[in-house]
This record gives C-alpha cells, structure tokens and sequence, in this order.
C-alpha cells in the first residue's frame, strides 16, 4: 500500500491513538498520535508539507526515546524479577502513605527475588507490626533499654528475613535492650526526622542512624521513589522547615499528567537534580536534617549516635567529601563509627553484599555492623 494515497486511514489512526491517550494518560499514544497526525498533515497540504514532516520527525524520535527510557527504567533490574507471591505481588496492597513518608500496612509479606534464568536471589518473609514499621523478632519493648534505628532499606533488612536484620543482630548481642526498627524502603533523613518529630513512640536511650551522602539525593526529593515523603527546606539560619510532600506537584490537564508520568521527562528531570553544582545543596540540607535529628534526641535526653557508609569517592560532585561529611556528622552527634566495612578504593567483599543484581547488605554484613555498633551502644548503656 502507497503510504501517500493512505493519509485518511493515517488520520484516522491518530484520532483513535489521541482519545486512547485522553482516557489512559499514557505518554506513548499521545507520542504516536501526534506523529501521525502530522504525517497526514504533510500529505493533505504541500504548504504544510514540510514543518509538519519535521514534528512528524521529532514526535517520532520522541516516542522512540520514551521507549528506551520506558525499558531502561523498568529495567534497570532487566535481569531480575520479583515473584508474585502475597500481597507483595500487587504494591499497592503492601505500601501505605502516611504523615511520616511511606510505611507498610501491617501483616507477614512473602517476597521472592530471581535472576531471569530462575536463580533465587533471596526468598524471605517481611513481617510488619501495626505501626507500619518491621518488626524483629522476639522483641518486646519491655526492657529498660532502648535503642531506635532510623535509616533505609539497609536498616530495614530488604532481602533478609526478620531475624537477620541490623537491630536483630545487636539485639542478640546485647539481650538486656530493646531494639526498634524504623528503617524502610527508599527512606531518607527527612523521613527518620519526620518519625522524631510524630506522635510515633520514638521513646528510649539512644537514636541510632545508619546514613551514607547519598541519602542527601533522597531528602532534596531528587528520586521518584521520593514521592509523597515529608518535604523539608533550609533557612538562611540553618534551620529546616517542612513545606509540604516531595513532588506532589498537582497536574492540570491530560498532557501535563502524562508529562509527570514519563520515563523520560523524569530522566530529564532527574539528571537537571543531579549538576554538580546542586549536589553542595543537597547535601547541606541533609546536614542539617541530621543535625535537628542530633538536637531533638539531646531535648529528650537520648543520645544520638550515627553509623557512617562511606561513599565512592566519585559519587561526589563538588566541595564535599567522605572526610568532610564525616567530620562534620562527628560534631553534632555523641559518637560516630565508620561501618562500611570496606577501605576507599576498595570493593565491598562479596559475602556482604545479597548478589551482583541486588546489593543490599547480607545478614553476614548485619552481623559485622552489629558487632561495630554493640561496642558502642555499651560504652553509652553501661
């Protein structure tokens, strides 16, 4: 068929993409229908002929890219998957957004993670109280010590069971104390400042925060996974204010819904966060987040102790550095312990780390935190 004499079924095509896009907001049919639309545009006039072949051009370099973006982002574990099992298997059921960021609804979660070729990655049960938070197991809350773990993922255990958890494990080593686990998936510092700050039982001896500078990316709401999470801003005194949710940008109309939807205005997006001359900010905001952290636990008399991941010395794009932040986390905290368990320039060890597709801390690195932490938790206990 001569595509020329075909500039009605063209069109026609391009209204049906268009109202698909009306009633879903997909990005891609709006791409596509555009596309073609101006394709039978440059067919009906000569006049028009060129400019419209040109959007037709760069509608189609746009929807081509949207894409590849598109498979990047759902991708970028391209060679793992999660098995449907549970509630986990629909997110939505699992994941609850409340006052502090996002939390769990409470119940057991099963949660399968395999390499495309059926390689298990981790096969674990996820068992969450009626707070939102990971519980641990075999803990009460009944001693008279206490000890509060705000962090993410990391502290949270993804890929472990709940006895193989950091707070698990430090539990074990000191069982006359209480471990509570605030830690979760994606969080950030604003989050563990936004849990001080609520009416969460957040009671205890110490504050306990296991941080790396990259969580400075997660409290200036540069990530998509931020959404929704307590937003908070600097003062020109140093203060931190909070200002509402992070990207809660309300969207008016079909085209600017479809826009905070796309994979690839988000990478635009997200890499426009990323200059270095932000990350100086980013990272000052995250400072300062921890430092209202330190002064809270002070005005309740709990101590306020940070566990350090170093990160790559790389990873940094402007006057910061692992030094840098170190020193001053030291500062404002009652004490401060390197815990990345590894030397700069030097890999993590592969027994520390769940797989090559998945790099959350193993219960082994649990264990050897734990042990970090235990010597430190005495000498302020005891």
């Amino acid at each position: 068929m001569n595509i020329r004499k075909s500039p009605a079924l063209i069109l026609v095509t391009a209204c049906v993409l268009l109202l698909i896009f009306y009633l879903t907001s997909n990005i891609h049919f709006l791409l596509w229908g555009c596309a073609l639309a101006f394709l039978s545009l440059s067919m009906y006039s000569t006049l028009l002929d060129k400019p419209s072949v040109i959007l037709f051009g760069t509608f189609l370099a746009l929807s081509t890219a949207e894409l590849i973006v598109s498979w990047i982002d759902t991708g970028k574990e391209k060679n793992t998957y999660y098995e449907n099992t549970g509630d986990y298997a629909e997110y939505s059921n699992y994941i609850q957004i409340t006052d502090t960021g996002k939390t769990a609804r409470p119940g057991t979660y099963p949660r399968k993670k395999l390499t495309l070729d059926g390689e298990v990655i981790y096969e674990v049960v996820y068992s969450i109280g009626d707070d939102g938070f990971r519980l641990t197991k075999n803990e009460t809350l009944d001693n008279s010590h206490r000890i509060n773990f705000f962090g993410c993922s990391f502290t949270f255990g993804a890929g472990l069971n709940d006895d193989e958890t950091l707070p698990h494990y430090v539990k074990k080593l000191l069982p006359d104390i209480s471990v509570k686990n605030y830690g979760f998936h994606g969080y950030g510092i604003h989050e563990a400042l936004a849990i001080l700050q609520s009416k969460l039982d957040t009671s205890g001896d110490i504050n306990f925060l296991l941080t790396s500078p990259w969580h400075s990316l997660r409290s200036a709401c540069v990530q998509k996974w931020t959404r929704g999470s307590p937003k908070y801003e600097l003062a020109k005194n140093g203060q931190v204010i909070r200002n509402g949710r992070c990207n809660t940008k309300q969207y008016s109309g079909r085209v600017m819904e479809a826009l905070s939807k796309s994979a690839l205005a988000g990478l635009i997006h997200d890499n426009l966060q990323l200059l270095p001359s932000t990350q100086d900010a980013q990272i000052e905001l995250y400072l300062a987040l921890i430092r209202e952290m330190s002064e809270l636990s002070r005005q309740r008399n709990q101590k306020f102790i940070i566990g350090y991941i170093q990160a790559a010395d790389n990873w940094f794009k402007g006057d910061y550095t692992n030094e840098h932040i170190y020193n001053e986390l030291s500062a404002m905290s009652d004490e401060i312990v390197d815990m990345s368990l590894t030397v700069p320039g030097v890999k993590l060890a592969k027994h520390y780390y769940i797989h090559k597709l998945d790099t959350h801390p193993t219960a082994e690195a649990n264990r050897a935190r734990a042990g970090i932490l235990a010597e430190v938790l005495r000498e302020h206990l005891y």
